[in-house]
């Protein structure tokens, strides 16, 4: 039902009365939210420093998730992993190894991350669309924040990937 005001102004009182209606307005939303949840996905900050000394303390970084060309990517508990060690970066990405030829971190919080050479050990699907993505992110990187337990590493267009302790 439409109302019309006085100025000629229209105001939607009812979209749909019936309950086949309802139904339909019900799944156009759900559809119109599934559809926009997938759209372009970026990396929150995790509001950490950038001292680069805290990217080599404790244990590996334990890779959470990614997002690289807008595409959100998940990471099992284990098996994708970044090391940072004397000025040496590396981890494995299930069931490969990683390590990158040049490395770089700076306390305004850029990095720089060049030549990754990876083993090239065949997986399921899974696993290698998993590790394309941790070493995408990593080559992409422009810049990281870092927590005692979090590392997220960003690229331009929000893309970037997460770690934690």
């Amino acid at each position: 039902m439409y109302l019309a005001t006085a100025s000629g102004g229209v105001y939607v009182a009812s979209l749909l009365a019936s309950h086949a209606g309802l139904s339909s307005m019900r799944s156009f939303v759900f559809g119109l939210l599934v559809l926009l949840a997938g759209c372009d996905a970026t990396l929150g900050p995790i509001d950490g420093s950038t001292d680069p000394e805290a990217l080599a303390l404790g244990d590996p970084w334990i890779a959470v998730e990614a997002v690289v060309e807008g595409d959100r990517v998940s990471f099992p508990a284990d098996g994708y992993t970044l090391t940072v060690r004397g000025g040496i970066l590396g981890g494995r990405t299930e069931p490969n190894s990683y390590g990158a030829q040049q490395f770089a971190a700076l306390g305004d919080g850029s990095i720089q991350i060049e030549e990754i050479i990876t083993t090239l050990v065949g997986g399921t699907p899974e696993q290698e669309r998993r590790g394309a993505a941790l070493t995408t992110a990593l080559a992409n990187a422009d810049r990281f924040e870092v927590t005692d337990r979090e590392l997220a590493l960003y690229g331009p267009d929000g893309d970037g990937i997460r770690f934690r302790r």
